[in-house]
């Protein structure tokens, strides 16, 4: 799986960002601590939705890698997707959580009547000692793109640990 392989490369660096860089043990690392958080606000239950919108840096893969590693499908959203877009995802796909940063809390507030809210915050980025392992699978689902058609609404395509292993 693709954690197998970010172990095997480690030290090497996988991201560099505005707001620094990371080499593949910080991005594991983050990612095992912010899986655990998620785990603990879905009661520990495996195969939710969780609707993610995090800015386009480090955060976006901690993210996703945290809900793959949790067991959870991620469905990543758009800063750019207007309100009844966003609302329409949270619906359809039946999320049982949003993760999200600051940065975007107030555009994701109106949901909050909808799908519990986690905002990121710097502190759970802190290296923790405790880190659990993942619990996604080969065939588990791992992600609902939205397509954008010419007709209808948009529809959700699934993706599973699969699609994201082959290479």
């Amino acid at each position: 799986m693709i954690f197998n392989k970010a172990s095997k490369y480690q030290n090497k660096i996988a991201i560099r960002d505005v707001t620094g860089q990371y080499s593949y043990h910080d991005i594991l690392t983050k990612a095992q601590v912010l899986s655990s958080k998620i785990s603990k606000q879905l009661n520990g239950k495996t195969g939710e939705r969780v609707l993610f919108l995090c800015p386009n840096d480090a955060s976006y893969v901690v993210t996703i890698w945290a809900i793959w590693m949790s067991g959870q499908i991620a469905v990543p959203l758009s800063p750019q997707h207007p309100q009844s877009l966003v609302e329409y995802y949270c619906t359809d796909t039946n999320s049982s959580l949003l993760v999200t940063s600051s940065q975007y809390e107030q555009h994701l507030s109106k949901l909050s009547k909808q799908v519990n809210l986690f905002v990121l915050d710097e502190d759970l980025f802190v290296n923790n000692k405790s880190l659990v392992g993942t619990t996604a699978k080969f065939y588990n689902d791992a992600m609902i793109l939205y397509t954008s058609g010419t007709t209808g609404k948009p529809k959700g395509v699934v993706l599973t640990q699969k699609h994201f292993n082959s290479s």
